[in-house]
């Protein structure tokens, strides 16, 4: 689960910074991270399933309870300290309910990113353009 997270994290972090070079890389760099994110989701719900413990829906108050918090809550000190009173159980679906979040986020940062791409090409595209209009083509 460790390796998944940062996995998910260094992905993004690179795939932005690589994006201003190339964008082919940022789309490959951001759906890795998107996979992780999913084998994150995938495994904490097997830690809930396994505990036998309930698994949150979408429109679960709880839910939507860690969805509203998290709109106006970026401080991780704060989450560290509100998670250390609440059970495993609680702690695992406030989890899956940010990984959702991220899971969805990154969808349309791709589909956004590959609507671009298509668009207007990558670096290469860009480089080859500027070298066929400076040719007089």
């Amino acid at each position: 689960m460790r390796q998944a997270a940062r996995s998910c994290k260094q992905n993004i972090v690179e795939g932005a910074s690589d994006g201003t070079v190339s964008m082919e890389m940022c789309l490959k760099l951001f759906g890795v991270a998107r996979g992780s994110v999913m084998e994150l989701r995938e495994d904490y719900a097997d830690y809930l399933r396994q505990h036998k413990h309930e698994i949150w829906a979408k429109d679960d108050p709880r839910t939507l309870a860690t969805r509203n918090y998290c709109r106006t809550h970026y401080d991780p000190r704060e989450f560290v300290e509100k998670c250390e009173s609440r059970t495993d159980e609680t702690v695992a679906n406030i989890m899956l309910t940010l990984i959702r979040q991220m899971e969805a986020m990154l969808a349309k940062v791709l589909q956004s990113l590959e609507s671009e791409f298509l668009q207007n090409g990558g670096l290469k595209e860009a480089m080859a353009r500027e070298r066929r209009l400076r040719r007089g083509y």
